[in-house]
């Protein structure tokens, strides 16, 4: 009696291409659902972000009457109802509300209105590493250089996301009277701006936006620039609609290569200076508005529309945006 063998069948050639095929078909349908999940979480972390910071300035006005100075440019240390050195801004009178207490107390005296220390007392004078400090609130998940190092030593320090409005039109010229005079935004040089000078309304007036930084390296006046602002990092202007593929014009410019940020070296006495509102989120930029409230603003956003939206008292007919 003949004795039965089991027959043991593998895959054929064919069935296992078909089952690759498959697989891959499975993975190029989800992968892009994932990133989308994760650029979601990013993109919502952002928006705390800013949230946080909205909040902390409205902290800051409970306390001192106006928002913070945004960038301190002269040597009148307790002017516009802030304290800081020269070429501190925003970021730093903000630390005590972000939990960032002990850096502020690092800081000192620099930070305190009296007797300037170590000469005209520029806030690069602080500790290089508590310049070097990452603060996490500052930085956006989807920004690829968000904290990275900024050198030589008179530049040198953390550089954040978040950069706030100075108004619709740019800086002017770096070093001249209209660089460090007032601008039509809520944040300027020596700027001192309280709630009841914001008569367009405080949810149709930008505080702040998100910026991009080049990386690494040499740069003067770049987005986010917060130690040793007095070249405009700490803000942005609504000049251009965000991630405008427009240069941006600062002092010195890390490179001029990267697009998306692209920018020119203007010098010190570069004329229409300034940075724009850029993200790596697509179609557009998070804002955090005056009354503290976080939008999410499509670069399609029609320009006369972006730029009364950064004015504070210029009686704009602000539709949907």
């Amino acid at each position: 009696m003949a004795t039965l063998r089991s027959i043991r069948r593998g895959f054929t050639l064919i069935e296992l291409l078909v089952v690759i095929a498959i697989i891959a078909v499975l993975v190029a349908i989800l992968l892009p659902a994932v990133q989308q999940a994760r650029e979601a979480a990013r993109g919502s972390q952002c928006r705390n972000n800013l949230k946080q910071i909205g909040l902390a300035t409205h902290n800051y006005h409970d306390t001192f009457f106006v928002f913070p100075c945004g960038i301190f440019a002269g040597l009148d240390y307790s002017a516009s109802g802030g304290r800081g050195a020269r070429g501190s801004g925003w970021f730093h009178q903000v630390l005590p509300y972000m939990d960032q207490t002990s850096i502020y107390a690092q800081l000192g005296q620099m930070m305190s209105a009296g007797t300037p220390v170590g000469g005209d007392n520029e806030i690069y004078r602080a500790p290089e590493a508590l310049r070097r400090t990452q603060v996490a609130a500052f930085m956006c998940p989807s920004d690829l250089n968000a904290g990275s190092l900024l050198g030589p030593a008179h530049a040198n320090g953390f550089r954040g996301s978040y950069v706030m409005c100075s108004g619709s039109t740019t800086l002017g010229t770096y070093g001249a009277a209209s660089h460090v005079g007032p601008q039509n935004g809520m944040f300027y040089f020596q700027s001192a701006t309280s709630l009841r000078d914001v008569a367009d309304g405080t949810s149709n007036t930008l505080l702040g936006s998100e910026g991009l930084s080049r990386g690494t390296g040499i740069e003067y006046g770049g987005a986010g620039q917060y130690w040793n602002g007095y070249w405009g990092g700490p803000l942005f202007n609504a000049s251009q609609t965000p991630n405008t593929s427009v240069a941006e014009r600062i002092h010195t410019c890390l490179s001029t290569t990267y697009s998306s940020a692209p920018c020119v070296s203007i010098g010190g006495t570069g004329t229409d200076a300034g940075v724009f509102a850029r993200s790596f989120h697509e179609g557009g930029v998070n804002v955090v508005l005056g009354d503290g409230a976080v939008r999410f603003v499509t670069e399609n956003i029609d320009l006369s529309l972006w730029r009364s939206l950064a004015t504070r008292a210029g009686s704009e007919r602000v539709g949907e945006f």
